[in-house]
């Protein structure tokens, strides 16, 4: 295997994966808002659950328990954050 093939390889891997999983992600985002207006509108529970299931699957990194993953990436970029700005947004 030369470069070329190796480029090739690397170019189909990519566009394989730029294929599955963007549709995916627009569509699941458009499926969670319309799920959240569903149960905006209605206040009914199983709209709210779905809302929530789905919206884990979409974004595993954001969790009812708050920002603790803002907290990882402030902390592991060195970003210059304060505590109190990273506990608002966690808090909202």
């Amino acid at each position: 295997m030369n470069a070329l093939d190796l480029a090739r390889w690397q170019f189909g891997i990519t566009t394989i994966y730029h294929l599955l999983f963007m549709p995916l992600s627009i569509g699941l985002s458009l499926l969670i808002a319309i799920m959240q207006t569903a149960w905006f509108r209605t206040g009914s529970p199983k709209y709210l659950a779905m809302t929530r299931f789905w919206a884990s699957c979409f974004c595993p990194s954001v969790r009812p328990a708050g920002g603790q993953a803002l907290h990882r990436v402030a902390e592991i970029t060195g970003s210059g954050l304060s505590r109190v700005e990273l506990d608002a947004s966690a808090a909202g």
